[in-house]
């Protein structure tokens, strides 16, 4: 062997053996949306729910992530099953009312981001509201009779 390619041979196995002398470090969990990330555990939105402006409102936490582009909301009668998409915001919105509901049902929600390569993050806690009222009757403005 050509002493050319001895010394080159040595010179490759010696930088992959100085390259590896540092010692690997554990990948941090920085994204809002990584499942192991200590502050969020995943789920940067803490999603709520109120029966507030003539329907549900929901409201959440922007997750701190630069790449979104919308958030989708869904919705479903069942907690476990069913979820359709009912809306799809813009970046900048954190609330949404949903005023497509009716007395005596339940509605359960999670919302999800878009990213700007129209990817989806893993969906929100989920929210329930029971919509139970009772009707109300005002007679006259509040007399006790009417004609």
């Amino acid at each position: 062997m050509n002493v050319f390619i001895k010394s080159a041979i040595a010179a490759i196995l010696f930088s992959v053996f100085i390259s590896c002398e540092t010692k690997p470090t554990a990948p941090k969990a920085d994204n809002p949306f990584d499942h192991l990330n200590p502050e969020t555990s995943g789920d940067p939105f803490n999603l709520s729910a109120s029966i507030a402006d003539g329907g549900i409102r929901l409201e959440w936490s922007f997750p701190g992530y630069d790449k979104l582009s919308a958030y989708k909301i869904y919705r479903s009668e069942s907690e476990n099953t069913g979820y359709s998409a009912i809306a799809t915001l813009n970046k900048d919105k954190a609330s949404y009312t949903d005023r497509f509901i009716q007395n005596g049902h339940s509605y359960w929600y999670h919302v999800t981001a878009v990213n700007i390569n129209n990817k989806e993050s893993g969906i929100t806690n989920t929210v329930g509201v029971n919509i139970q009222t009772e009707p109300l009757l005002v007679i006259n403005g509040g007399d006790e009779y009417t004609p």
